[in-house]
């Protein structure tokens, strides 16, 4: 590597600080780096190589970041000179320690200076990382998603094809030696009576044996998280020796460039990295870690995150979107729950209000079908020959279709002169809303495992002649979800509604994911999910949800029952002291009563301001239509309720041409 070129590598920021994009800008105006891949490397919770290229431009670069108090180095990597030898074995002297290599020893001596790195060869951590981010956003919600802490890696570490270096450093920080260290590959007789069965335990052991006799020590785990140059692990198994082998230079190349970080300056502490800072959201996460690298992504990648391109736009055109909304100071701050609840259970089959209409108008055509082909028999053959030469069959068709075609026709009007609402301001009746879907319950599409507000799976098995039949369909129509749009939010619940889900998915039993299927394919499955966060257009009646718990009569009715088992309480309506509570007494102790109770039941409301979407809920009623599409237009909504409104209309006129001109046929005849 030439020694003119430079790096800065930069220590990441967990979430976006204040005026991030203001500072993205200024590193684009001045130095022309590109806004979207400085947001990638700069937000995570790693280290990354910022820029490279020649001392004097990074120097500019350098000034800029130590403008804004940006933690970064400024270096001119150093070569790999050797990589560390393979330990067969360790003597423990006093604090030193000497290892057994296969040519020489090499000891580390008591109070010296330590760099160790600790990794998974098998490039599993990421992964893992990755799998745990996902699933905590699906389950518990994105508030819920946390960075893992130094233990948690270490032990996930351990989990996978662990490997320990350690290299020992001069008082000038140069690398003098290092040693390799593979679990369950070297004699652990050296440890004494610390030692185990576990060759887990006895890196373990061993590790914490360097810290305590090391004067200065650092420990590096971020191999496989890290964004630095000759640092990308491969995937691999215990018999791919060839990416095993990249790994494992990957490696050397990872502590050589610790080393060169540490002797420009202490690096933080692991342990102490964004302290005081909080977390990052999902987005600004898989941005920020190596899979998701700009010109480092696979096809195999890109399968796996469809949604990339959407989520590199979204970043990338924050700081435009920014500066056309409301300020802070005027925006309700809406709070992310954290699901920890599950969904109500899955409706199965199709609902009534849909299956009707389309058996009826099924129905009759089928009818006409079987009166054409039964055996014929006098009555039957009277029916059909009747039925049809009059044009009744076809008149009956007729007006289902024109009916059908006017209710589309009908819906698409209400969808136009519907004005759209904003949440903050909803009115109760027909409201039309749009924003951002949000899970009310910890919902995930059974297939895809996709955090979801929405799914209908459609279960297909193929028959005896080798065709897809429909055995079940299961949906998520009785789990409601809320609708965001920045001014508040308000609950939807879809029940009996006209669902247009935007995301289809069809896979095999026992898939995983979206990329591992089953061997059975006597069975495929259908999925179409609307994904939490998705743009959603709402049509529907809203209302105040009625209020649970005890109505105002049966409060009183219990305070009444309260109060007749309370004879002390009983003696202050006594008036005339008799000992007894006559009719009068009794119905002096029933208004008080009452009164009593609504003075609290309304103290009690007044104190608890309830939330928009505590109390209203979008839904569908008797004669008024819901519609949820997740759809970016309007208009695209409208045309296809138009396209089938016209093509039932012509339907009926063409019906209804055949049974006038059979109609008149028959009267002729008879």
């Amino acid at each position: 590597m030439s020694q003119d070129l430079f790096f800065i590598v930069v220590q990441q920021y967990p979430q976006p600080p204040q005026r991030f994009d203001d500072f993205l800008r200024l590193l684009f105006d001045r130095h022309q780096l590109d806004m979207f891949q400085s947001r990638q490397r700069l937000l995570g919770r790693s280290l990354a190589r910022l820029v490279q290229g020649p001392r004097d431009e990074m120097e500019k670069i350098s000034a800029t970041l130590g403008e804004t108090d940006c933690i970064h180095w400024l270096i001119s990597p150093e070569k790999v000179a050797f990589v560390p030898q393979r330990i067969y074995g360790l003597e423990v002297s006093g604090k030193s320690v000497t290892f057994a290599c296969r040519d020489q020893q090499v000891t580390f001596p008591a109070e010296g200076t330590v760099l160790a790195v600790l990794a998974d060869v098998s490039a599993g951590l990421a992964e893992k990382l990755m799998g745990r981010m996902l699933a905590s956003n699906a389950y518990r919600g994105r508030e819920a998603v946390r960075h893992e802490d130094q233990q948690q890696i270490f032990t996930m570490i351990l989990q996978g094809q662990p490997v320990l270096d350690f290299y020992r450093l001069d008082e000038d920080k140069k690398v003098t030696a290092a040693v390799r260290v593979f679990p369950g590959r070297f004699n652990p007789q050296g440890l004494g009576d610390s030692g185990t069965l576990s060759s887990r335990k006895n890196l373990e052991v061993l590790l914490k044996l360097m810290e305590e006799g090391a004067g200065a020590f650092q420990l590096h785990t971020d191999l496989g998280l890290a964004m630095l140059p000759g640092c990308q692990l491969r995937r691999a198994d215990k018999n791919d020796q060839d990416a095993l082998k990249h790994n494992l230079n990957c490696m050397s190349r990872y502590g050589w460039l610790m080393v060169d970080l540490w002797r420009q300056g202490s690096l933080p502490r692991e342990s102490e990295r964004g302290a005081g800072v909080p977390e990052p959201g999902l987005l600004d996460t898989l941005l920020a870690t190596p899979l998701m690298a700009a010109g480092e992504l696979s096809s195999e990648t890109d399968v796996r995150f469809p949604l990339r391109d959407e989520i590199a736009a979204a970043v990338q055109n924050g700081g435009a979107e920014s500066s056309g909304r409301e300020k802070a100071a005027d925006q309700p701050k809406i709070r992310v729950p954290i699901l920890s609840s599950p969904p109500p259970k899955a409706a199965t089959g199709w609902s009534s209000r849909r299956i009707w209409p389309l058996a009826a108008f099924v129905g009759g055509f089928f009818l006409f079908i079987l009166l054409l082909l039964a055996d014929r028999s006098d009555l039957v053959d009277q029916i059909a020959y009747h039925s049809i030469a009059s044009g009744a069959v076809p008149f009956v068709l007729a007006i289902l279709s024109f009916w059908y075609g006017f209710y589309h026709l009908r819906i698409k009007r209400k969808i136009e002169n519907t004005p759209t609402s904003r949440i903050r301001s909803i009115a109760m009746g027909m409201v039309e809303v749009k924003g951002r879907a949000i899970r009310k319950y910890a919902l995930v599409a059974p297939m895809s495992h996709t955090p979801c507000v929405y799914y209908r799976l459609t279960r297909y098995r193929k028959d005896k002649n080798d065709r897809w039949r429909v055995i079940s369909v299961t949906g998520s129509e009785n789990v409601s979800f809320f609708v965001e749009d920045g001014t508040g939010r308000v609950e939807v619940n879809p029940a009996g509604g006209r669902i247009r889900a935007g995301t289809r998915q069809e896979g095999f039993p026992g898939q995983v994911g979206l990329t591992r299927f089953a061997s059975d394919r006597s069975e495929k499955w259908r999925e179409d999910t609307i994904v939490e966060g998705t743009l959603l257009y709402v049509l529907g009646f809203a209302s105040t949800r009625q209020e649970q718990g005890e109505t105002l009569r049966e409060q009183v009715q219990r305070v009444l029952r309260d109060l007749k088992s309370d004879p002390q309480r009983l003696k202050k309506f006594d008036l005339d002291g008799d000992g007894k509570i006559c009719v009068d007494e009794w119905d002096t102790a029933r208004a008080q009563v009452e009164k009593e109770v609504l003075h609290e039941r309304i103290s009690q409301r007044n104190q608890r301001r309830r939330r928009q979407e505590e109390h209203i809920v979008i839904g569908r009623q008797k004669g008024r239509p819901l519609i949820i599409a997740e759809t970016h237009s309007e208009t695209h909504l409208t045309g296809q309720y138009r396209n089938i409104a016209i093509g039932l209309l012509v339907l009926s006129a063409a019906l209804t041409g055949v049974s006038i001109y059979l109609l008149i046929n028959y009267w002729m005849v008879l």
